[in-house]
This record gives structure tokens, sequence and C-alpha cells, in this order.
């Protein structure tokens, strides 16, 4: 590591002697001394999450020279005019980059940013930008000074690094952040807007990366309370604002012109996957921010936004690419080389997985969905696997995402969910994935999830199972014992469950499902036996006992006949308790009095008339007219007799 000492020495000798090559050392030097101490390249592991960021990570302005911000002004100035004259080199812009990196570790220590922001670099720095970018090639050291400059925006509107934090699942709790970013400069949005005009933009993917960073960083820093937290930075920075109100920053992120610049990266197949990724990250960012903001506040409403994102789905689906014959493929493969790529395969399936994270933030969620029933989002979702059955791939995890972002928003949203289940849309969505072929069981997971809340232990959509066991003679044999076993466990898990899914007749969809009995394996059929089983002792409709007894018809071949006899006798004498006392029966005490079969001469077994029948009969005790006097106390002395009678 470099001495510190040795580098204000060369410092001095700049001041005294004025020369350039003086500074380019010490500001070389003092960048990589802190290089080792904090993390200059936010896209690594290294960089710290939200909660590890520290105020005062980075040197305090005042243990540094005093005319260094004004001698890093003053070269930058310089290099925006060679940029005019059109004589800027590779070395001058690296030169740059190092000195913008300079500026981003000075902004590690949170009272220097209100310094920083008042030298006006940006203006500077967006004119070399936008000049280097309009260059014939862009060199690796472009690349370079867009990242740099990126982090160096990253790091004055979102000092905590919550964005890095987001793109990482990790959620900051802004509660606990004290320090508010500065209002953002006038020319940060318009230059990004701008640099997503140029053609070439699409051949330099790591420099859209940056620059969705920028974006994505002054919308996730902008997410405090509005009126909540004061902000006792404010009089250490000179910031006489008391209130937080920077949700403005992210109100000025959210326009028309950046939200056309994510919706036309996500709706081209040629977008690489890392800018893809980054972009839907922003725009799920985009949809919690405005949901949090008051309407008068935005430039965009956020059912317009989900509008445009199903938009973006629907534009997806009309590509030709897969529609061609030849061997399939599967859709997330990682074993492709990058480089042989001219479209993302994933675009797809990450734009349907992308739903999930709008619903990431559970204080806003059920508001989002209020936004989402507004629009076509779900009737997008379900028309996926009718749409894409000619493509030639794999549609497997495409199909698992369609079924989470289903579940996520059938989790937040009742009206969402009574809509599914009364228009029949359950019914749609399954007709699709049938046509797709035989499932998986991580499919097949994801459709009990769908249809059943393990933590809360409900059922949210019955409609599901009813079409799950419809499936079951349609599949393999091990998909088979898994899903019936699911199916089991989420119907009888507690009362609520079995009163729903007898409710939905799912005795009934079982029944039905055994009549394929030929394509069901021994385990699939004594799993449906027992859900039989489970759910008569609460509820059974009439035709669900008829569909049970058509299964114990001869001419059924049913082979688990016993088994289901079984259980019916079980179901039956369920009430009984230790001491065998009946909780329902029939009270006979007149002669006359029974149970009528007209029809029974039409019943023919085995060529012979008659039938068998069990039951429990509890008989008195016979009384004599001598002792009919004495009765009640005979009745009370003697116990009553149970006899077991077979006719």
């Amino acid at each position: 590591m470099d001495n510190k000492k040795d580098i204000y020495n060369l410092w001095v000798q700049y001041t005294t002697k004025n020369e350039e090559s003086y500074f380019r050392e010490f500001i070389e030097r003092f960048v990589n001394i802190w290089r080792s101490q904090l993390p200059l390249d936010f896209s690594t592991v290294e960089c710290p999450y939200w909660y590890e960021v520290k105020p005062d990570n980075g040197p305090h302005l005042g243990r540094l020279p005093d005319e260094l911000l004004p001698a890093i002004g003053k070269f930058i100035i310089v290099a925006s005019d060679q940029c005019a004259n059109e004589k800027i080199s590779n070395d001058t812009i690296h030169q740059i980059s190092v000195l913008i990196d300079c500026l981003v570790v000075i902004c590690r220590h949170f009272d220097n940013i209100l310094a920083v922001i008042k030298y006006e670099y940006k203006s500077n720095l967006i004119a070399i930008l936008t000049h280097t970018l309009k260059k014939k090639s862009v060199s690796n050291e472009v690349s370079r000074l867009f990242r740099s400059f990126s982090q160096f925006l990253e790091v004055m509107y979102d000092p905590y690094l919550t964005w890095r934090s987001f793109l990482r699942n990790n959620f900051a709790d802004y509660k606990k952040l004290p320090y508010k970013p500065h209002n953002v400069h006038v020319e940060i949005i318009p230059f990004i807007y701008d640099c997503f005009q140029h053609d070439d933009i699409k051949k330099y993917p790591v420099i859209g990366e940056s620059l969705i960073h920028a974006l994505g960083a002054i919308i996730c820093g902008s997410q405090k309370s509005i009126a909540s937290i004061s902000c006792y930075f404010d009089k250490q920075t000179g910031d006489g604002i008391k209130i937080c109100d920077n949700l403005r920053n992210g109100m000025r992120a959210i326009c028309p012109a950046t939200v056309s610049v994510v919706m036309k990266i996500l709706a081209q197949w040629e977008s690489t996957s890392d800018l893809r990724v980054i972009t839907l990250r922003c725009c799920a960012l985009m949809i919690i921010v405005l949901q949090k903001s008051s309407p008068e506040e935005r430039q965009i409403d956020l059912v317009t936004l989900i509008k445009l994102y199903c938009d973006v789905l629907e534009q997806l689906m009309t590509t030709e690419h897969f529609r061609q014959t030849g061997d399939t493929f599967d859709i997330s493969s990682d074993d492709v080389d990058a480089n042989d790529l001219t479209i993302d395969v994933n675009a797809l399936e990450s734009t349907v997985d992308n739903v999930c994270v709008f619903l990431t933030d559970n204080t806003s969620a059920s508001y989002i969905c209020e936004a989402i029933e507004e629009t076509s989002l779900m009737d997008v979702l379900i028309s996926i696997p009718k749409k894409i059955k000619d493509w030639s791939l794999n549609y497997g995890q495409l199909m698992i995402k369609v079924i989470n972002s289903l579940a996520a928003i059938t989790r937040n949203s009742i009206r969402i969910t009574d809509h599914l289940r009364y228009h029949d849309k359950i019914g749609k969505l399954f007709d699709g994935l049938m046509d797709l072929g035989l499932p998986s069981t991580a499919l097949l997971e994801a459709c009990i999830n769908l249809a059943y809340n393990e933590e809360m232990g409900l059922i949210i959509v019955p409609e599901v199972l009813n079409r799950l066991i419809d499936w079951l003679p349609n599949i393999d044999t091990r998909e088979q014992t898994y899903l019936s076993e699911k199916v089991y466990k989420s119907c009888v898990n507690n009362y609520g469950t079995k009163s729903i899914a007898c409710a939905n007749r799912i005795i009934r969809s079982v029944c039905g499902c055994l009549q394929d009995f030929h394509k069901l394996s021994d385990i699939c059929i004594q799993n449906c036996i027992k859900l039989i089983e489970e759910l008569s002792k609460l509820s059974i409709l009439p035709i669900e006992l008829k569909s049970i007894f058509s299964l114990l018809r001869k001419e059924s071949a049913f082979p688990h006949s016993k088994q289901l006899l079984q259980m019916l006798v079980t179901v039956s004498l369920q009430t009984l308790n230790s001491s065998n006392l009946c909780s329902q029966y029939f009270n006979f005490t007149k002669p006359n009095d029974g149970i009528l079969v007209t029809d029974i001469k039409n019943w023919s077994m085995s060529g012979s008339y008659g039938f068998i029948f069990h039951i429990l009969l509890r008989l008195n005790d016979k009384v004599s007219k001598s002792s009919k006097s004495n009765k009640t106390e005979n009745t009370q002395e003697r116990s009553n007799c149970r006899r077991m009678l077979l006719k």
C-alpha cells in the first residue's frame, strides 16, 4: 500500500510546481489506497448491504487538501474542452474515470456530499459522456467512464446503496436511514434518456447497464417517508430542509421518457440478459415507488405503467424466433456460450417472474394488486401457455414462473382471486398447460402452491385442486404419487381446508379420477381413497355418494372395491365412541314404523332377490303386563341391550 505521507508530498509538489503529472499521480495513488478499504465496484459481492454502510466510511474533507475539489473541477473542465475540440484520447478518458473514482471515495463520507454537489461537476461530465458516446467505436475506457459516473450518481442520490441491496433481494428499512439524499440535478434524467436514443446503444450493453443502475439508484434512494423522519444530518450538511421529501427524486426519475426507455429494453429479445435483469428490477421499483407517492406528484399513472408492462409481455409473445421445427431446447439453460447468442432466450421467463418482485413490499402489495385488477395482466399470464404451445423450446421453467406470478397476485387480492374462480380462468389456464405435455414435479408443486397457502393452512383457489385431480390419470407414475400426496395433505390439513374441499366437490372429482383406475398407480389410488374417507367424514353430497357406489358395481371392475367398501364402513361408524352409542338413529316406536324400499323387487343380484344390510339396533327390554305398574322403575334399573343384525 502507498504511504500516505508520500502521497501528500506529491500534492505539495503539485501546488508548488503546478505540474499536472504530480496531480495525476496523487489522484491515482489516493484512489488505490481507498480501493483497498472501500469497494469501488458496486457490482461485486463485496458491495456492502444498506445496513452495513456507515456515514463516515470515506475520508472527511477536513483531512484532505483544501484545493482538491477545485483542482478536480479544473481538470474536468479541461477534458470537456478537449472533447469540444475533438482532441480527447483514451488516456484522457482513463484519467477522467480516475477523477470520478476519487469523487466517489470522497462522497463515501456523507458530510462531503453537499460540497461535491456545489461544484457542479455533473454538467461537464455529462458533456464529456455525450461526446464519447457519439464516437464511431466505443472503447473499454468509455464503458469504464460510464460505470464510474453511474457510481458517482449512486453515492450522491443513494448513499446507503439501497439499490444494490434491492438487486440482491435485500430491502432496506428506510425508517432506519437518517440521511436524506439531495435533489437530483435537472440534467441527469434527460441525459439518461438521450443516451438510449442513440441507435448504437444496443451494441454497448455495459453502458446501458450503468445508466439503468444510475436511474434505479435515484428512484430507490427516494423511498423515505415524506413527513415522518426528521433529518438530523441536515445541520451538518448545510441543508435547511427539516422534513424528508426526497420521494421527489423518484417522481422526477419516473416519467414517460424513462418508462419508454425501460419498456423498449424489455420488449426486445435482443437485449442482453444482464441488462434485462437490471431493467426488470428498475421497472418493479418504479411500480413500488409510484404506489407510495400521491397521485398529484406522479408524471405517469400506476395503472398506465402496468398496462405498458402487459404490452411488453404481449410483444414478446409475438416473436417468430421459436416457431420452427427441430429439437427442443431448454429456455433456462446456462450451458450456452453467451457470445454465440443474438437473443436472450430467457426474456419472457424473466419478464413473467418479475411480476413477483412487484409484490415484495408487503405494505404496498395489496394496493398494487388493485391497480393490476384494472389491467389485463392476469389474462395475459393465463394466455401464455396457449400462445407459446407452437414454440420449439422447453416450457417447464416458464410455466412455473407463470404459476408463481399468479400465486403471488392471488395471495394479495381477494377480488382477483374471486374473479379467477368465478369466470373459469383456472379452466383456461389448465387447458393450456395440458396442451404442453406432461408436467414436471416442480410444475405440480407450483400449482399446489397456487391452490394452497401452506403458511396459513388455507386453500386459496380450490378449483386448481379439482383440475389437478382431473389431470392425475394423464401424468407419469412418479408425478401421480407426488401429486396425490400433495392434494391429500392440502385438503385434510385442518377443518377449514376440509370444509372448502367438500364445498368444491373434491370427492366427486376424485371419484371421476378413479374411473380411469387402469391409468393410476396403486399408491395413487390408495391416496385417493384416503382423501375420500377423510372428506366424507365431514360432508358428502348424494351425487358424490352415488359416484362412490358406481365404482362398487361389478361391471366397473374397480380393483380396490374392498378398500372402498371398508372406507364406507369406516365413515358410517365414525360417530361411534368408546361406549358404542350412536349419535344419530331412527326411532321406531309404532308397529308400522320403518323404512320402505318400494323397488326392492327390481334389484337383481346373482339371479335372486334380496340385499344385505348392516344395522345397529337398540332393543328395549320386554315388559310384562304384571309389571307395567313398575315400568318406570324397572327401566331405570335394567340396562338396555344392543344387537347387531345381519339380514
